[in-house]
């Protein structure tokens, strides 16, 4: 017996030995973010001749990263697939680690991107920053991170939602890498809207019934992109303020009310699914487990959202400051609150808790592992099957994500940049225990 944890010791001692002799020679690799960058928007790559004529329009983005690269592979081929997303603007944490520049690369024939690496682009008045190493200090200062983080936010939301509408681009999603537009299909149990009172008679009852009859506009959710549903069917967004049946043209110019749109928001948790019936369609050459939105299809019930996320038409954004991530540009949004009114929507924002590998964060963590065990753990779910698969046509975004770009480059795009991205992460963190 002696013998053998003898052996065993010897085993992983060689193990751990080679991976520190593996890492030492990799750190001088890392790019850490304190570098000057020439952070000029990139000039709009010639884009796929499908674009012109088969969307109606196409969709912009913002979105603000750290060392979340593990993320972005699939972030970026689905949205790509079901907005369209064709235009994003990335802000690269100045706390980060890592830099999403070669992930990003591969995209520039099919999405205009452009990286923010230097903070001061968007933020003229900073408050200074704190520097990894004190970081490393311990968590006392995890709350100036935070707070830090969102004045960041809040600044490049409104720079980039200033750059997109003087590009003329129109309709912008605001939200995380971690966070999904997904279609509102209806739940089984859904029940009538929570916003119907019971002092307005019949309420419910005419809400039910157009649910039944197919004339509610969340019966139209089919394998359409989000623009063309939203281009097919002018009732697709509505006055959260007013009610469900006063409807407002965004797009038209003498009756501009609020083109910012709160969407419900809901966590998905990280309770395995099946994953046979995926992995079969989209063939051996892909992992089905490393994509969050096929592997993951537990979500939160419908009476129990998050704070919500919001779409903008950036054209008329009029320069005011962000509020931050949720309801970004306040009374300009519809809702009267941080929380969207589901029923109302033909859209809604699926968050993914994911794996403990992509949540966690390398060096100061204000989140945490208690966190990710807190949203892990949530009860009160609902399986839903609509963010991996259309219902019409049995297929999944990603089958349909091969099909407009080709097999061999949606795997060079999504599952060989998810490992990589998944090493370089796992040799950083090796890299920073090692210091």
């Amino acid at each position: 017996m002696k013998r053998l944890l003898l052996i065993g010791a010897v085993a992983i001692t060689c193990n751990f030995a080679f991976i520190i002799s593996q890492t030492r020679k990799m750190s001088s690799t890392f790019q850490y973010l304190n570098a000057s960058y020439d952070d000029a928007p990139q000039n709009p790559p010639k884009m796929q001749k499908e674009e012109s004529s088969e969307y109606p329009f196409t969709f912009a983005g913002c979105l603000l990263i750290k060392d979340q690269n593990m993320l972005l592979p699939e972030w970026l081929a689905y949205h790509y697939t079901v907005l369209p997303l064709r235009r994003l603007i990335i802000a690269v944490d100045p706390l980060s680690y890592t830099d999403p520049a070669a992930v990003l690369d591969q995209w520039s024939s099919l999405i205009n991107i452009t990286i923010w690496h230097d903070e001061k682009i968007y933020w003229k008045n900073s408050y200074g920053l704190i520097s990894n190493k004190t970081l490393h200090q311990g968590d006392k200062h995890l709350t100036a991170v935070r707070t830090i983080f969102v004045e960041r936010q809040k600044h490049f939301l409104g720079h980039c939602l200033e750059v997109l509408r003087d590009e003329g681009q129109s309709w912008t999603i605001l939200v995380d890498i971690d966070e999904y537009l997904a279609f509102n299909h209806f739940d089984e149990l859904e029940g009538g809207p929570q916003w119907c009172k019971k002092e307005e008679e019949g309420c419910k009852e005419i809400y039910m019934e157009a649910r039944r009859n197919g004339t509610h506009i969340r019966s139209h959710l089919g394998a359409s992109t989000a623009a063309e549903i939203m281009h097919s069917h002018e009732s697709i967004l509505r006055n959260q303020n007013i009610g469900i049946w006063n409807l407002i043209h965004y797009d038209t110019p003498f009756v501009i009310e609020k083109p910012c749109i709160m969407l419900a928001r809901y966590l998905v948790i990280s309770r395995e699914s099946e994953l046979g019936e995926i992995q079969e369609q989209i063939g051996k050459e892909f992992n089905v487990s490393s994509f969050q939105t096929l592997r993951y299809r537990y979500r939160a019930r419908v009476d129990a959202p998050q704070i919500g996320k919001t779409i903008i038409n950036a054209k008329y954004y009029d320069g005011r400051m962000a509020n931050g991530p949720h309801r970004v540009l306040g009374e300009m949004c519809t809702g009267n609150t941080g929380y969207g009114y589901n029923a109302m929507n033909s859209f809604r924002v699926h968050h993914y808790v994911g794996r403990w590998e992509s949540f966690r964060q390398p060096g100061a963590d204000f989140r945490g592992y208690d966190t990710f065990l807190k949203r892990s753990n949530e009860k009160n779910v609902v399986y839903d099957n609509t963010t991996g698969f259309s219902k019409d046509t049995n297929t999944s975004w990603l089958a349909r994500f091969m099909s407009i770009v080709g097999r061999e480059k949606a795997i060079s795009l999504t599952h060989e940049a998810i490992l990589r991205s998944e090493r370089e992460k796992l040799m950083l963190e090796i890299d920073l225990a090692l210091q």
